[in-house]
C-alpha cells in the first residue's frame, strides 16, 4: 500500500513540488492560514498538521482524533480548530 502524499503545485507555472509525506491515511481537508504562511491538513489517521508554506517542512503536528479527522481550519494564524468523523471538534494552539 503506498503511503497517502500532499502534491503542491506552483499557480503561475503549474510545476509540481516533492510530494509532501507524513500522513498515513487519505488526506480530508486543507486550510490555508490569513497570512499564508502556513496551511495545515488532517486525514484519515487522526492527525492535524501544519506545514511552511515556502519550505513546505512540517513545523506542527499532533494526533487529534482517535478516527478520522475530517475537516480543519485556522482561527486566527496561530490556531487550528479540527473536527472528528464523530462530530467532535478541538481547537489547537499550533505556534
Amino acid at each position: 500500500m503506498e503511503c497517502p502524499v500532499l502534491e503542491v503545485f506552483d499557480i503561475e507555472t503549474g510545476e509540481r513540488f516533492s510530494p509532501l509525506e507524513g500522513h498515513a491515511g487519505q488526506v480530508q481537508a486543507l486550510a490555508l492560514s490569513p497570512d499564508g504562511d502556513r496551511f495545515a491538513s488532517v486525514a484519515d489517521d487522526g492527525f492535524v498538521r501544519v506545514w511552511d508554506s515556502i519550505s513546505l517542512e512540517c513545523v506542527w503536528t499532533a494526533k487529534a482524533h482517535e478516527g478520522k479527522a475530517a475537516d480543519v481550519t485556522f482561527c486566527g494564524n496561530e490556531a487550528v480548530i479540527t473536527v472528528g468523523a464523530d462530530g467532535d471538534g478541538r481547537l489547537w494552539d499550533v505556534v
